[in-house]
């Protein structure tokens, strides 16, 4: 059914992705033993591999190969699945898209080209090294045939709830001749540009038509899919959204043709906390799918299994912004399973499910940060664009518990709900963003943002115009007199230390505040005779190039920053961040207040029952003893009838003073939900 998702926050894989070219690969693989292992996990949703990146299917094709491992025995996964379902398990279908080496390998006109000059595939990169992934390019007509073809079989053969697409990205940018003319045919430029150096002419063009080329593959890929199993659900994996830079070109314009948004996520629970916020503003239907992995790091390390309790840790991260888990676990060469990990993660699933029935409501923020997935790149060649500086600021706001919720591309329309925006090096966006931006400050609302890449807003605010960079890779921001309470402890004797080059901007228009100017070294940085220090450059010259500008526009403010400071990592960056914040957002105005280490995550949703308040202890590990009670301030329009402890029910004092309940929690171990019921 449709919509059996809805109901489903209990999901899991086996990663399958074997070869068979050894008669071991596979052979244990047992129907019993895996539905064995299925029931321990507690799950009401599993994902079947189908096909793999090798290529091989695990079902009867006549349009590719099948893996060995399933000769004599071709229903295996078939019987499995039916078993599934008829137990009221949700069964979903994996099928890996562009990721075919089997089939790159049979069909090399079909290849992802990645050397411009010397036409060479992705397989083989430099001094000809072949590596194991054979992937096939979309824009590809014969290959899009092949998929149609697989489609349909698989559409014929298997009884499917849904089907999960992987690997709907571009992993490298294609040089191939299908790419080529679709260019051309497009913008009418013959040729297509080196995207190695992204201020080379027509580069902008055609990042921009790769995001479009992505979006198209997958409408496509969906349109066909349904139009041949209309009543099953589909997903394309999103992850790379969040997990890459411009190359992979994925956007929330890929979720658009999902049911809901899915994606396998990988780093420290505080980015990832950020992730699941942009999934839970971009999915077009509750809950999105987070998928994590229950190996260390990354699926490289095979037998390295997380500790349980960092395990429930990410698990429970999720439940407090109320999305679907989804546990990755990875098969044994020999088609062996690991039952302590289905005996792990059923334990704690067990734990999640009282609290299923409250994943609900609207999550609350009184700052949204603007992540530009069209505006993952730095022309200028600085390690500085909207992914990297929109996690650091998440992971800077989360630690100080102001409540933030993501704004995507597709989502610039609900700012008039946020008290503060903040748009991190912010690029890659249409007219019609600016124009949410500029109703938004005209109405009261407090914009911030960085970086120089969009031109439009610069001049729009502030008049200024940008005329170069320095050659200094190390700057500083240095507060003017009288400013210096925004920026921590900075002055103009001992300004902000900034390990980036500096944009050159023209003086600002009349009426507009200058907050800092750049501050340079004494000597040039190819000097090496005339240095003041031989250890480093300390700040010597005050410009009067300006680093921060704020200016009123309508009946709201904006404030600029020539280099987005909050992208960096750091106690002194996190406190400037929060030093010039606390001028728009006093802590003592928030929604939610909570007086908590920085470890700890705070999620709150409300719907028309109330409000619901989760905390996360994010630094939770095997040994770590319970964190320490702290009180909660929310502020509410009406006096609550009760504060509890879910699920349980268990009634917690409170008190109600000037619109705000006011409650201590109790000793948090690993994760707690609170009810304010009206």
């Amino acid at each position: 059914m449709k919509s059996w998702y809805k109901s489903s926050y209990r999901r899991m894989m086996m990663d399958m992705h074997i070869e068979d070219w050894n008669d071991e690969f596979l052979s244990k693989l047992d129907a019993d033993d895996f539905y064995n292992y299925i029931k321990e996990s507690s799950v009401n949703s599993f994902l079947f591999k189908m096909q793999s990146h090798v290529g091989l299917c695990y079902y009867p094709t006549k349009s590719g190969e099948m893996h060995r491992a399933f000769r004599g025995r071709e229903d295996l996964m078939k019987r499995l699945m039916d078993k599934c379902r008829a137990n009221g398990i949700s069964v979903v279908g994996y099928y890996s898209l562009i990721f075919n080496t089997r089939e790159e390998d049979k069909h090399p006109e079909w290849r992802l080209v990645v050397d411009r000059k010397e036409k060479r595939s992705y397989r083989q990169i430099g001094n000809g090294k072949i590596t194991r992934y054979g992937k096939c390019c979309p824009n590809n007509a014969k290959y899009r045939e092949f998929l149609k073809t697989q489609i349909k079989e698989i559409a014929d053969y298997f009884t499917l709830d849904g089907i999960f697409f992987d690997m709907t990205y571009w992993p490298a940018v294609c040089y191939c001749d299908a790419c080529r003319r679709r260019f051309e045919a497009e913008t009418g430029i013959a040729e297509l540009p080196d995207m190695q150096d992204l201020s080379a002419p027509n580069a902008m063009r055609f990042l921009k038509v790769r995001h479009a080329w992505i979006a198209e593959f997958c409408e496509w890929i969906t349109n066909y899919t349904k139009a041949v199993m209309p009543n099953i659900t589909i997903s394309h994996n999103n992850a790379c959204a969040l997990n890459s830079d411009w190359l992979s070109a994925v956007s929330e314009e890929v979720t658009k043709h999902s049911d809901y948004c899915a994606g396998d996520l990988y780093g420290d629970l505080r980015k990832q906390s950020f992730c699941m916020k942009y999934y839970g503003e971009t999915t077009p239907n509750m809950p999105y799918e987070y998928m994590f992995s229950r190996v260390m790091t990354s699926l490289s390390y095979h037998t390295m299994n997380k500790p349980k309790t960092l395990l429930e840790t990410e698990i429970f991260t999720n439940v407090a912004h109320h999305g679907a888990n989804f546990v990755i676990d990875a098969i044994n060469p020999d088609g062996t399973l690991d039952h302590r990990v289905a005996k792990t993660v059923g334990e704690i699933y067990k734990k999640q499910i009282p609290y299923e029935p409250y994943m609900r409501g609207k999550h609350v923020g009184d700052v949204g940060v603007w992540y530009s997935t069209s505006g993952r790149y730095n022309t200028a060649g600085q390690n500085l664009h909207s992914r990297i500086c929109s996690l650091c600021l998440g992971s800077t706001l989360a630690e100080h518990h102001v409540p933030y919720r993501v704004i995507a591309n597709s989502t610039t329309g609900t700012m008039s709900q946020y008290r503060v925006v903040m748009a991190s090096a912010i690029a890659g966006i249409e007219e019609k963003h600016r124009q949410d931006v500029y109703e938004y400050v005209k109405g009261g609302g407090t914009f911030y943002f960085s970086g120089v890449e969009d031109t439009a807003l610069l001049k729009e605010f502030f008049d200024i115009e940008l005329s170069g960079y320095t050659d200094w890779d190390n700057t500083y921001l240095a507060p003017v007199k009288g400013e210096e309470a925004r920026f921590f402890d900075f002055d103009e004797h001992t300004p902000l230390a900034m390990l980036f080059k500096h944009p050159l901007v023209s003086a600002p228009k009349d009426g507009v505040r200058v907050l800092a100017h750049l501050k340079l070294p004494y000597s040039t940085p190819d000097d090496h005779f005339h240095f003041s220090s031989i250890h480093s450059n300390p700040p010597g010259v005050l410009t009067e190039y300006p680093s921060v500008l704020e200016t009123r526009y309508g009946k709201g403010r904006v404030i600029w920053s020539a280099l987005p400071f909050e992208g960096m990592e750091g106690y002194h960056y996190g406190k400037v961040i929060m030093s010039l914040l606390r001028a728009y957002l006093p802590e003592d105005e928030q929604t939610v207040i909570a007086q908590a280490p920085a470890q700890v995550e705070v999620v709150t949703f409300a719907d028309t029952d109330g409000l619901l308040i989760s905390t996360v202890d994010l630094g939770a590990n095997e040994d770590r003893m319970q964190m320490p009670a702290f009180p909660i301030s929310v502020r509410t329009a009406q006096r609550p009838r009760r504060v509890c402890l879910l699920p349980e029910k268990v009634d917690v004092d409170f008190t109600y003073e000037n619109g705000r309940v006011q409650f201590d929690t109790r000793p948090l171990s690993v994760f707690d939900m609170y009810l304010v019921e009206y």
